[in-house]
C-alpha cells in the first residue's frame, strides 16, 4: 500500500512538474542554455557547438517533446498504481522510470525518478512471489555441446565477416563503382550466409520470441533501461577523456543516405552483428563471464577502429562494449537470438531517428 501510495504521489507531481516545463518553455530553454553551456564546458568544443546549434535552431522543441513524454509514462505509472500492479509490472515500470531519468528537464521530477528506480531494484525476489509475481515462461537456458557442423558454420561467418579487414585494403579509391559494388557483395554475402548457415536457428527463435513476446519484453525492459543509462554514463565519460565527440564507425554511418543508414543499422546490423558476435562465439565458449566480456570487446573494438592512438582506441572502445557487453549477459541468459535481434534494432532504431533530427535541425 506505501508503494502505491508513493508511486501515485510521484507520478502526479512528475506530470505537474512537466506541464509547467510546458506552459514555461521559453523561460526554461533560456536557463538550459545557460546551463549547457556551463555543463558542457568540459566537453569537445565540436560537441558543444553541435548542442548548442541544436538548441538555438530548435531548442523549444527538445524541451516540449521530453516533457510529453514524461506526462504520457507518468500516466503509465499512475494507471498501474492505481491498479496496484507496482510489483508484478516492475520491469516495465523500472524501463519508464529511467526514461523519466534521461528526458526530465525538472530537478525535481528528476530526482522522483530516481527514487522510483531505487525503490523498485530494491524490491526482493521473495516479495515479488508473495504478490503472486507470473514466472516467466522463458525456455530455460542450457549448456550445449554443439556438433562439429555447427562450429564450422560459426567459424565460417566469423572469418567472413573479419574478413574485410584484409580485403578493403584493396579496394580501388580511383573507381567509386567498384568500391560500392565490393561493398554491397559483402553485405549481401553475409545476410545470405546468415540465413543459409542459420535459419532454422533465427525461425526457431522467432518462433519462441513471437509465442512468448510478453515474458521476453518484461525480462528486457529493465536490462534496457540500465543499458540505456550506464551507455549515456560511459560515453559522456569516454568524450570528457579522449576529447572526440564521434567514433569512427558513427562518422562512418552519417556519411550514408538515409535510406542506406536506415537499412544497415535497422536491418542488416542487427541480424549480422548479433549472429556475429553472440551467436558465434557463444558456439566456441560456454562460461557466461568469459563469454560476455570476450563479446564486449570484440563488439566494441569493431565500432571503434580507426580512432588512432592505443588510448583513444581503448576510451572508444567502452561505449560499444557496454552495449556489446549488456546485449551478451542477455544473450547468455535467454539464448534466443531473435530476441537480441530485436533489441539491437530498437536501439539502431532510436539512434538513426535521432541523426536524423540532429541532422534536419543543424
Amino acid at each position: 500500500m506505501k508503494k502505491k501510495i508513493y508511486f501515485i504521489i510521484s507520478a502526479i507531481l512528475q506530470m505537474l512538474a512537466s506541464a509547467n516545463l510546458i506552459a514555461n518553455s521559453n523561460e526554461v530553454l533560456e536557463k538550459t542554455m545557460a546551463t549547457v553551456k556551463e555543463v558542457y564546458a568540459a566537453f569537445p568544443i565540436e560537441f558543444q557547438d553541435r548542442v548548442i546549434n541544436m538548441m538555438n535552431n530548435s531548442g523549444i522543441y527538445y524541451v516540449i517533446a521530453p516533457a510529453i513524454i514524461c506526462i504520457i509514462v507518468n500516466a503509465i505509472i499512475l494507471i498501474l498504481a492505481f491498479a496496484g500492479k507496482i510489483v508484478k509490472k516492475r520491469g516495465l515500470l523500472i524501463f519508464l522510470s529511467v526514461l523519466c531519468i534521461i528526458l526530465s528537464s525538472s530537478t525535481v521530477a528528476m530526482i522522483l525518478a530516481i527514487a522510483n528506480l531505487i525503490i523498485l531494484l530494491s524490491i526482493k525476489k521473495e516479495e515479488r512471489q508473495i504478490v503472486g509475481e507470473k514466472k516467466k515462461r522463458i525456455p530455460e537456458v542450457k549448456t550445449k555441446k554443439y556438433h562439429k557442423r555447427e562450429l564450422i558454420n560459426a567459424a565460417i561467418i566469423f572469418l567472413v565477416y573479419f574478413s574485410q579487414f584484409i580485403w578493403s585494403d584493396y579496394i580501388p579509391d580511383n573507381n567509386k563503382l567498384i568500391s560500392i559494388l565490393i561493398v554491397i557483395s559483402f553485405y549481401a554475402i553475409m545476410f545470405i550466409l546468415i540465413f543459409i548457415l542459420f535459419g532454422d536457428k533465427l525461425i526457431t527463435d522467432f518462433k519462441n520470441l513471437i509465442k512468448n513476446f510478453n515474458d521476453y519484453i518484461e525480462y528486457d525492459l529493465p536490462k534496457y533501461g540500465l543499458m540505456i543509462v550506464s551507455f549515456i554514463i560511459v560515453n559522456f565519460l569516454c568524450i570528457i577523456i579522449t576529447k572526440n565527440a564521434t567514433s569512427a564507425n558513427q562518422e562512418a554511418v552519417e556519411s550514408l543516405s538515409k535510406i542506406i543508414m536506415f537499412v544497415l543499422a535497422v536491418l542488416w546490423a542487427p541480424i549480422v552483428e548479433e549472429t556475429v558476435f553472440r551467436e558465434t562465439i557463444r558456439r566456441y565458449i560456454n562460461n557466461n563471464i568469459v563469454f560476455v566480456l570476450l563479446s564486449a570487446f570484440i563488439f566494441g573494438f569493431m565500432h571503434a577502429t580507426g580512432e588512432g592512438t592505443l588510448l583513444e582506441i581503448i576510451f572508444t572502445t567502452l561505449p560499444y562494449a557496454t552495449l556489446g557487453g549488456w546485449l551478451a549477459y542477455i544473450y547468455s541468459k535467454t539464448d534466443n537470438l531473435a530476441n537480441n535481434i530485436m533489441m539491437h534494432a530498437i536501439w539502431n532504431l532510436f539512434a538513426v531517428i535521432m541523426s536524423f533530427l540532429v541532422g534536419i535541425i543543424i
